[in-house]
């Protein structure tokens, strides 16, 4: 991530011959393939790598801080236009609640859901 991925995930595949592989996609912004290409070469088996472009659409964002019986904990707003649309509590900062709370992640991201819907709900 360091050098400009904004996400990676590995697919499992089966390649000619029935043979398992797996691909690997990182998704960067458009001239990352500079910085990215050579940790992936020497980083891996592969001997060579397929660049696509793709148009990335998103929700313009916004992070607030809701409050749970836990802690406070901040949630990622996205909003298309002036519409509040979707909202989701930051995971590190839910884990790092949950640590202090001496209770389970899940309970504070439950918490965290619930204080973020109606934050959505009411219009904040």
């Amino acid at each position: 991530f360091a050098a400009g991925a904004l996400d990676v995930y590995l697919t499992p595949v089966v390649m000619k011959k029935s043979r398992p592989a797996t691909v690997l996609t990182v998704l960067a912004e458009a001239g990352a393939e500079g910085r990215l290409a050579p940790l992936i070469l020497q980083g891996s088996t592969t001997f060579g790598l397929r660049v696509s472009r793709r148009t990335r659409l998103k929700l313009a964002r916004e992070i607030r801080t809701v409050e749970t019986p836990y802690g406070p904990v901040a949630v990622k707003v996205g909003r298309l236009g002036e519409r509040r649309i979707q909202a989701s509590p930051e995971f590190e900062d839910c884990r790092r609640v949950a640590a202090a709370a001496g209770v389970p992640v899940r309970m504070v991201l439950e918490a965290a859901r619930a204080a973020a819907r109606a934050h959505l709900e009411s219009g904040g």
